[in-house]
C-alpha cells in the first residue's frame, strides 16, 4: 500500500538528489564539444557551440561560456514523457529515435485523435518545446538546445488536451526503464487531480479509492525506473502553489465537482512530490524565484524560467525553416533546463 504524505527533507532525498543530479552531468557534460570553432560574439551564449539565430536571446545557455563547459550531451538518451514530439520539425527530426518512442494513448484516452498512437505527433504543442529546450539541433538556424547531441525518445503519454492519465504515465515511465534510458523528463502532473488525498474531506468514497490506485501506480513505476537506475527528472508546477501546506486545490474541479476542492497538506502533486524524481522550481535571469513557480521541500534543484524561444510544431519561415515560439502553459516547468543547471553544481563525487 501506498501512504499518501507530503515528502520531508530527508537525508535519502538530498541523496538520491545529490546522486542523480551528479549522473545528469556526467551523462550530459562527457560528450565532445560540439563541431565548429567558439564564437566571437560576446551576446551570444554557448560560444562552445555553432551559433544558432536565435541563440542570443538563450541567456539561459549562458554557463556554456565558462572553460570546461562541454556538452552536447552526445551519448544520452532522453526519453521525454508529454504529448509528443513533432519530428517534422527540423530542429528535432535528427535527434529523434523513432525505434524506440512509442504512445500509450489508446481507446478512450485518446479523446478523439486520430493520431494518438503516433509518437512522432503532438496535438498539444508541449512535447515539441520540452524536446527543443533539450535537444534543438546546433546547425545555425533558430534556436539550439542544452544537450543538441542528445538522442530524443518520446514516449507519449499526454492526449491533445494536454492530460496525463495515471494508467499512460505508469507505463510509459516502466517501458523508458526497461528500454535503459538515461533519463525520463516528466513536466506535466498526473491528472485528474492536483492533489491525491486520502482524507481531503468533501471527496467521496469512490474518489478516494481512484487516488489510491492511481497513486499507487505511478509511485510503483517511478520506484521500479529508479531501481533500475534510471534518472528522473519533474517540474515542480507552475500555478505559484506551497506543496507543503496548500489547503485547496482549485485546479481539480472539473472531476471533483467541487469547484475550490477542500484537501489538507498530507496530500501531494504527482510526480513532483515522489521521492524518487529531482524536482526543478524555476527561477529568474537575475536568480530569484519566479513568480509562478510552486515551493516546498520536494524541491531538489532550481533551473531558468521565462519565456525562451522554444521548438513548437513546424512552422515554416520564408527561409523554409521552423521558428520558436514561446507557449504559456501551467504545464510548462523548468525541468527541460535541468541540463544547463546541473553543471553549476560541485565537483560530483562517486561513492
Amino acid at each position: 500500500m501506498v501512504s499518501i504524505k507530503a515528502p520531508a527533507c530527508t537525508p535519502r532525498r538530498r541523496r538520491r538528489a545529490l546522486a542523480a543530479c551528479a549522473t545528469l552531468l556526467l551523462l550530459l557534460g562527457a560528450g565532445s564539444t560540439a563541431a565548429g570553432a567558439a564564437s566571437t560574439d560576446s551576446s551570444s551564449h554557448g560560444s562552445l557551440l555553432p551559433g544558432d539565430s536565435l541563440q542570443s536571446k538563450q541567456w539561459y545557455l549562458s554557463w556554456q561560456d565558462r572553460p570546461g563547459s562541454p556538452s552536447t550531451g552526445k551519448g544520452a538518451s532522453v526519453g521525454i514523457i508529454d504529448t509528443g514530439v513533432d519530428t517534422s520539425h527540423p530542429d528535432l527530426a535528427a535527434a529523434y529515435d523513432s525505434a524506440s518512442s512509442k504512445s500509450f494513448l489508446s481507446g478512450g484516452s485518446c479523446n478523439g485523435d486520430t493520431a494518438c498512437d503516433d509518437p512522432a505527433h503532438d496535438g498539444f504543442g508541449h512535447g515539441t518545446s520540452v524536446a527543443g529546450i533539450i535537444a534543438a539541433a546546433a546547425d545555425g538556424h533558430g534556436t539550439v538546445g542544452a544537450a543538441p547531441g542528445a538522442r530524443i525518445v518520446s514516449l507519449k503519454a499526454g492526449d491533445r488536451t494536454g492530460t496525463f492519465s495515471a494508467d499512460a504515465v505508469s507505463q510509459a515511465i516502466r517501458y523508458g526503464a526497461d528500454a535503459h534510458l538515461s533519463v525520463l523528463v516528466m513536466s506535466f502532473t498526473v491528472d485528474p487531480w492536483f492533489r491525491y488525498c486520502d482524507n481531503a474531506p468533501a471527496d467521496t468514497a469512490e474518489q478516494r479509492a481512484q487516488q489510491k490506485t492511481d497513486l499507487e501506480k505511478v509511485t510503483s513505476a517511478l520506484k521500479y525506473a529508479a531501481d533500475h537506475g534510471v534518472v528522473l527528472v519533474a517540474a515542480a508546477g507552475n500555478e505559484a502553489y506551497d506543496l507543503d501546506h496548500g489547503t485547496s486545490d482549485p485546479y481539480s474541479s472539473g472531476w471533483s465537482g467541487q469547484g475550490e476542492r477542500p484537501v489538507t497538506d498530507q496530500c501531494v502533486t504527482m510526480p513532483a512530490q515522489s521521492d524518487d524524481v529531482i524536482t526543478v522550481g524555476a527561477i529568474t535571469k537575475a536568480g530569484n524565484r519566479t513568480g509562478y513557480s510552486n515551493v516546498g521541500a520536494a524541491l531538489d534543484i532550481v533551473a531558468f524560467g521565462g519565456e525562451p524561444p522554444l521548438a513548437g510544431p513546424a512552422v515554416p519561415w520564408s527561409r523554409g525553416r521552423s521558428r520558436g515560439s514561446s507557449p504559456r502553459h501551467r504545464r510548462t516547468g523548468s525541468v527541460s533546463w535541468v541540463c544547463s543547471t546541473t553543471t553549476a553544481l560541485p565537483e560530483p563525487t562517486r561513492s
